[in-house]
């Protein structure tokens, strides 16, 4: 004799309600942007204090998205190289800014570099395509 049971959700109302408000508040990588920020912060006129802030959650967000998109085929491990750049990403994005020009600017410009190096090697590898 089988014994069926009760059907139970894998989430409760609490948890589904989560994921959709993360649902809700993700937005699609645009490598337009992240060039946008890594131009403002590595070009020749360093941004403004008020602009570093805003910048630096960008480059916080635009890390966390590629560091998700290279480890998230496990078919395709990466390699050494992205893990560490992966790896100082993460390192990068648990710096909090001081609200010391230099120093944030500093950190603005770590995270523009392992950005830009990151989105360099995702491409190579054929993670993410450049549309431009």
């Amino acid at each position: 004799m089988t014994v069926i049971t009760k059907w139970q959700p894998p989430l409760t109302a609490e948890q589904l309600g989560a994921v959709v408000e993360k649902v809700r508040a993700w937005k699609p990588l645009s490598l337009t942007d992240i060039f946008d920020d890594l131009d403002r912060i590595l070009g020749a006129q360093q941004p403004a204090a008020g602009e570093l802030g805003e910048m630096g959650e960008r480059l916080r967000g635009a890390l966390m998205q590629l560091s998700s998109i290279a480890v998230a085929d496990p078919g395709h491990r990466p390699d050494a190289e992205t893990l560490a750049l992966v790896e100082r990403g993460r390192a990068l994005r648990d710096e909090e800014m001081t609200g010391g020009y230099r120093t944030d600017l500093g950190l603005a410009r770590r995270m523009a570099w392992t950005t830009s190096d990151l989105v360099e090697r995702m491409i190579n590898e054929r993670h993410i395509k450049d549309d431009d």
